[in-house]
């Protein structure tokens, strides 16, 4: 992470392309490629399936990604995975509560299951936490011997001038 954050004094941390689409009634479909993250690119795709009027939905994703060169350019290094999971998404009904649990393949190889539960408020700001446990033992691991957080995500499309709403945000149930 040091080298990324301290090779170069200007960077590309993201250079994203990104569609979707409705592919059907309760069918939702997003490709996309490009520098995904600061320290990966690649090319990827996710499919949602979520009926109309229900609290749940599920969704699958897989992506091809490689690790970026540690100048953030459009330069890669040696390693490449792919990666992919399956996801339960259940709306409690409670205080716009989501429970999201994923299972599938991991950046290093690894294999698990990620646990993510967040509130999303009226405003578009989404508070959550997570915990992912996959097939690296604890000793190769390190302290904690899992991965786990909290997160705060706050919707900046609320003071642009015109909103791109991702596909995502349709798993919002009417209240």
């Amino acid at each position: 992470v040091r080298e990324y954050l301290t090779s170069s004094r200007i960077t590309m941390p993201v250079f994203q392309l990104t569609g979707s689409q409705r592919l059907g009634s309760d069918l939702y479909g997003v490709a996309y490629a490009g520098m995904l993250e600061s320290m990966y690119g690649g090319a990827g795709g996710e499919l949602l399936y979520r009926p109309m009027g229900e609290r749940w939905a599920i969704g699958a994703d897989v992506n091809w990604v490689k690790q970026r060169g540690f100048d953030q350019d459009f330069s890669f290094r040696a390693y490449h995975v792919v990666t992919g999971q399956l996801t339960g998404y259940f709306n409690l009904g409670y205080k716009d509560i989501t429970l999201k649990l994923s299972a599938g393949r991991y950046l290093a190889g690894d294999w698990g299951t990620t646990i993510d539960v967040s509130r999303e408020f009226r405003n578009g700001v989404r508070m959550g936490a997570y915990a992912t446990f996959t097939n690296v033992s604890a000793a190769q691991f390190g302290e904690g011997s899992f991965d786990k957080g909290i997160y705060l995500s706050i919707p900046f499309d609320l003071i642009l001038p015109s909103s791109h709403v991702h596909w995502k945000r349709w798993l919002r149930c009417a209240s």
